[in-house]
């Protein structure tokens, strides 16, 4: 194979067949480009050139060597928000550890023990950090409770159990003989899902699916099939009313 620009052998070192490396593809690209060289007015016609060059002379340079006030620049609306948004991202990234730690002692002084998702959320209604400077400065929330001596409360769950849920599984134990676990928390990567039952003796588990199921029905295959790699257990489903 010849490079089409400079007729040497290609070697297979740049991924295009036509070209021997970059600047050769840059450069025949240039040479035949049927633009280059000529004005607006020759590529455009004098009607569209105007347009073009009016809209080239207002706008504005998005560069560090802008010249004015972010008021003559902008506007003052949009300056106002500029202005805003730095100064909150200055304030936010200076913030030292002593700082976080009287700052959130005086907010779980004023409205009670907060729990751990809460952090991300703060900044939003009080005068605190986002998470990013606690994540820099602490390896993980607990250390951060244990310095500033406070304790995150834990999320209130409410029962999942369905209508027949606990009757059926109170049925596979007096059955089988065994004890089985409910409402049980399993964690794979980023997502919490929570078992109906789970008997970790013989390693299975079990779900007992109400009618809404049968809309879900790939939702709850990925799932099972997420929480099976976990536990490497036997899985078994019980349809309820459908």
């Amino acid at each position: 194979m010849i490079c089409e620009n400079c007729n040497k052998k290609i070697d297979g070192t740049f991924g295009s067949s036509r070209f021997c490396n970059k600047s050769c593809a840059s450069i025949f690209s240039n040479k035949n480009n049927p633009k280059r060289g000529k004005t607006y007015e020759e590529i455009y016609g004098k009607e569209k050139a105007k347009k073009i060059k009016e809209k080239l002379k207002n706008k504005i340079p998005h560069n560090k060597g802008q010249k004015g006030t972010l008021e003559e620049l902008y506007g003052i609306e949009k300056a106002k928000k500029i202005k805003n948004k730095l100064k909150n991202r200055k304030t936010r990234l200076t913030w030292s550890k002593e700082k976080i730690i009287q700052k959130l002692k005086k907010i779980t002084k004023e409205i009670g023990p907060i729990q751990r998702t809460d952090i991300k959320t703060l900044h939003y209604n009080f005068d605190f950090c986002t998470e990013v400077p606690i994540r820099s400065k602490w390896k993980n929330l607990d250390e951060l409770a244990k310095e500033a001596n406070i304790k995150f409360k834990n999320p209130i769950r409410l029962s999942r159990a369905g209508t027949n849920e606990t009757k059926l599984l109170d049925e596979i134990e007096v059955s089988n003989n065994i004890k089985i676990n409910r409402d049980i928390p399993v964690r794979v990567n980023n997502n919490q899902y929570y078992l109906d039952g789970y008997d970790p003796i013989n390693k299975v588990a079990y779900e007992i699916d109400e009618s809404h199921h049968k809309h879900q029905q790939v939702e709850d295959f990925i799932r099972e099939r997420a929480i099976k790699d976990k536990l490497e257990c036997e899985f078994v489903r019980i349809k309820d009313g459908w």
